[in-house]
């Protein structure tokens, strides 16, 4: 209706220098035609984006921010970073390539893979990172998390390096996880509890850790 339009992508990929904002009732359509979107400025979703088959790219030169959305796949490429306002959605694949994509205390639920080829992840020791696939072979970043939650199948740990862990470890109902080289580090600073889980490395530096 006229107080809830839709603007939808049609021929070409789109690519914004400023901000993205999506009102209240209105949608964003990208799924129509699968085309993708670059953003080099805040995203301020209160509506709806249909991202289809897509890759958003967030590549701007000073740090953004985004809120709200589900997306397909998602790409971080910004040296400046890139700062969750409120919970995301990936369903398709999350991409690292420059910057610290911050979860801050939201939670971003990953549907699909994350690979990092110049990026990294963090988040506050509230935070959540749901690695959420519903299938085995999920793999997870090396990286400083608040809470860890793994669906219930089996995941790929990193094969080398530290996934830090400040809050909780939530490790799902499968017990095939390929373990690799890692280190596990309960790193908080208020009580922690150890779930039975088949470790690789496991250090406890935080101050109140107990099993």
């Amino acid at each position: 209706g006229v107080n809830s339009p839709t603007a939808r992508l049609e021929g070409n990929a789109l690519t914004v220098s400023a901000s993205v904002t999506i009102a209240s009732g209105d949608t964003l359509d990208a799924a129509t035609n699968n085309l993708n979107l670059s953003v080099g400025g805040h995203w301020l979703n209160l509506g709806t984006y249909s991202a289809g088959n897509n890759t958003t790219t967030f590549n701007g030169s000073s740090a953004q921010t985004m809120s709200g959305t589900v997306f397909n796949n998602l790409i971080i490429n910004n040296a400046a970073g890139v700062s969750m306002l409120s919970g995301q959605t990936v369903n398709g694949t999350l991409t690292l390539a420059a910057g610290t994509f911050g979860v801050g205390s939201n939670t971003l639920i990953l549907n699909g893979a994350i690979t990092s080829t110049g990026g990294s992840l963090s988040s506050a020791t509230n935070g959540t990172v749901n690695y959420n696939k519903s299938s085995n072979g999920q793999a997870v970043l090396a990286a400083n998390y608040g809470n860890l939650t793994f669906s219930n199948f089996n995941k790929v740990l990193p094969s080398s390096g530290t996934v830090g862990i400040a809050g909780t470890l939530t490790t799902g109902t499968a017990t095939g996880h390929t373990i690799a080289n890692s280190t596990i580090d309960f790193n908080g600073s208020g009580a922690q509890t150890i779930p039975a889980f088949n470790y690789n490395n496991l250090t406890i530096s935080g101050d109140r850790a107990g099993a």
